[in-house]
């Protein structure tokens, strides 16, 4: 659940450093509902988690990426 949270979060708050721990998070969320299946239940919610948080970071790689293009084009236009 704090995976999820915090995925969703970061696109508000923290960006990139808030996505990359609910990455973290959702990992060993998964090594504990691996190690007890009967007790823990929650695939789902870390499936969203990974999904949230991966999206953001794509996103935020492509705003970079934008704005690096933007800012050299009109560096060589001067």
């Amino acid at each position: 659940m704090a995976a999820l949270i915090l995925a969703i979060l970061s696109w508000f708050v923290l960006p990139v450093v808030g996505s990359i721990v609910a990455l973290i998070l959702a990992g060993s969320a998964e090594r504990s509902i691996a190690a007890r299946p009967a007790e823990l239940a929650g695939r789902g919610l870390v499936t969203g988690a990974r999904w949230v948080a991966w999206t953001h970071l794509v996103v935020a790689a492509m705003v970079v990426a934008f704005v690096s293009a933007f800012v050299v084009a009109v560096w060589i236009g001067r």
